[in-house]
């Protein structure tokens, strides 16, 4: 398995750089979608990696390790170890 997750619910919390004005920010709404991922990536079966890119890494299980980043750290490649 090969998920890639783009933090698109940052915009809940960072203002700076918002993707449209519909939603206003709330950390309330950051912290359940990011619990949300976290949960479904806890299901995934060891040795499934992951790209993220824009993320504050809450979402990211402990037994996932990052393998690599790219782009200042904006984008990073993880694999599940356990």
């Amino acid at each position: 398995m090969k998920p890639y997750f783009f933090n698109s619910f940052f915009e809940n919390i960072d203002t700076s750089n918002p993707i449209d004005d519909s939603i206003l920010p709330d950390r309330n709404l950051y912290d359940t979608y990011s619990g949300y991922v976290k949960e479904q990536l806890e299901k995934t079966p060891v040795g499934t990696r992951l790209v993220t890119y824009w993320s504050k890494w809450d979402e990211i299980p402990r037994n996932f390790e990052l393998v690599d980043s790219a782009c200042n750290g904006f984008l990073s490649f993880w694999k599940k170890i356990s």
